[in-house]
Formats: C-alpha cells, structure tokens, sequence
C-alpha cells in the first residue's frame, strides 16, 4: 500500500513539474517573440521557434554555470 503512494507521489511531482515547464517555457518564449518582432500575438510555428531558443539559451546559460 504505501508503495502505491510513494508512486502517486512521485507521479504528482512529476506532472506538476512538467506543466510548471511548459508554461515558464511559453511565457517566455511570449516575451523573446514580441521583443524580437511587434506586439502582434504569434503564430503556432513562432511560438515553437521561441521556445526553442529559450531551451537552447536557458541550456548554454546551465552549462556556463556548471564548474
């Protein structure tokens, strides 16, 4: 029984922390696409290219920091 839990647990952390990711993600790939073109809303596929360079920033940012 407190197997089943500790699973539940960490299933719950797990889709929490994924959900959290996506929305820090869109967010701020929001904001890179409006600083780089106008405040018209983006389009799926821009919205996929900001997001892309966000990972590939936040990542060589990670790697920086890493001693």
């Amino acid at each position: 029984m407190m197997v089943w839990i500790h699973i539940l647990g960490i299933a719950a952390i797990a889709v929490s922390g994924v959900t959290c990711l996506n929305n820090w993600l869109t967010k701020y790939a929001l904001i890179v696409w409006i600083l780089k073109n106008t405040n018209t809303q983006p389009s799926k596929e821009e919205m996929i290219e900001c997001k892309k360079f966000v990972i590939q920033h936040v990542l060589e940012d990670l790697r920086k920091t890493k001693m």
